[in-house]
């Protein structure tokens, strides 16, 4: 589980590098960037991993294990980041 969150890390901090050349301003190009890789992407990706190894530790239907971490790791993203940006 822990590979799969710094994963998710990683893949949002390099979609956001490689996207949003001009790091010293935010503007509305950058506000999209990150909604969508750190909030849309990276935890969509990150859920495959953590939802099918989830499930052979729990014993639960894996979709569900996915839908679970991809709502509360976009949320948790889009609603606390912005404060400590």
């Amino acid at each position: 589980m822990g590979i799969a969150n710094i994963t998710e890390g990683l893949i949002g901090a390099c979609l956001m590098r490689h996207f949003w050349y001009d790091t010293r301003s935010v503007d509305a190009r950058a506000v999209l960037a990150f909604l969508l890789f750190g909030g849309v992407i990276a935890p969509a990706v990150t859920s495959l991993l953590a939802g099918l190894f989830a499930s052979l530790v729990v014993l639960e239907p894996p979709t569900k294990l996915m839908a679970d971490w991809y709502l509360s790791h976009a949320l948790g993203t889009l609603i606390f980041a912005p404060v400590f940006w």
